[in-house]
């Protein structure tokens, strides 16, 4: 009897400190991925392009800093539902073009699309780059990956369609830009926005939580428990409210996914999910080597886009 009771209390000692570490694990996990990092402000970015672009990006990047120096361009604020001030950039090259809202990855600022804002305006394009909440000069505590931010982008639509009622608008977003894009397309959209092009987005959340059982080596199953009751208790919703794939069901607005074989960050299987997932006209744009987030290096990638904008408007 004993030894039963002595069995008993060293199995719930076991279980106790098996409780105990995954609330530990999922507070440190909910700490460093959803909890903005602000030190993103003083970080140059020659330090986060990938080192087989560096040369080419500091080639490159005193041409597109000139231009965004020069451009006729206009910064704008909105308020958040939940009462955060949001920024962004309105770069505006041309009257009566077409408007390209572009929306930035995870936990860096809108500078991060600098190029691609360059790029669009030489095919033509008026851009608007945002700071997601949280990011830049945009305020905010939490990183949602793309459920909240996917509001928002809806309330910069909303604005610049105050501003110009018979505005032209399309959607790009790269990796977590991408899924706060999808997830936007779930919403009943304005008439207004014609397109959406998605670069390396992920199908849901699952990703998330796949990255943090494999990297702690603990079941998925558990990870899900511990790490939705955190995110819950702190933020309101749970990981599979985390759905891009989901959004897209019922989307109707032609969507370009851009994907590459080689991404290291968002598996490849995502763009099948994503592909398969949408409702409506599709164009799936594949690349063998591209880094995760940078597919805008690759020859033909701006061709490719472009073709894919004056089918739809």
């Amino acid at each position: 009897m004993k030894k039963t009771t002595k069995t008993i209390l060293a199995s719930g000692a076991v279980l106790a400190g098996v409780h105990a570490s995954l609330e530990a694990l999922s507070d440190t996990f909910f700490k460093r991925y959803f909890v903005a990092n602000r030190d993103w402000v003083d970080i140059d970015l020659e330090d986060v392009v990938p080192e087989g672009l560096k040369e080419q990006y500091l080639d490159n990047i005193e041409t597109y800093s000139e231009w965004f120096k020069s451009c006729n361009k206009e910064s704008l604020e909105i308020e958040s539902y939940d009462g955060l001030k949001l920024s962004a950039m309105y770069c505006k090259p041309y009257q009566n073009a077409v408007t390209i809202i572009l929306v930035h990855g995870y936990n860096c600022d809108r500078y991060v699309l600098l190029k691609q804002s360059y790029d669009f305006a030489r095919l033509g394009y008026n851009t608007l780059m945002i700071d997601q909440r949280c990011c830049g000069a945009s305020e905010g505590t939490y990183i949602t990956f793309g459920l909240k931010e996917s509001l928002d982008l809806c309330q910069w639509i909303d604005l610049l369609i105050s501003k110009e009622s018979n505005i032209v608008l399309g959607l790009y977003g790269v990796s977590m830009g991408a899924a706060t894009i999808m997830m936007a397309l779930g919403y009943t959209l304005p008439k207004n926005v014609k397109f959406a092009i998605e670069e390396a987005g992920y199908s849901s959340g699952e990703i998330i939580l796949e990255k943090f059982a494999k990297d702690h080596n603990f079941p998925k199953s558990l990870c899900r428990f511990y790490l939705n009751k955190k995110i819950k208790s702190e933020l309101g919703f749970s990981i599979d409210d985390i759905n891009p794939a989901k959004s897209l069901q019922t989307n109707e607005i032609p969507i370009c996914l851009i994907h590459s074989t080689s991404d290291k960050t968002v598996p490849f299987e995502s763009i099948k999910i994503l592909y398969n997932a949408n409702k409506g006209r599709k164009y799936y744009y594949q690349l063998e080597n591209a880094y995760h987030a940078y597919a805008c290096y690759e020859d033909g990638y701006y061709q490719n886009i472009d073709k894919f904008i004056r089918e739809f408007i």
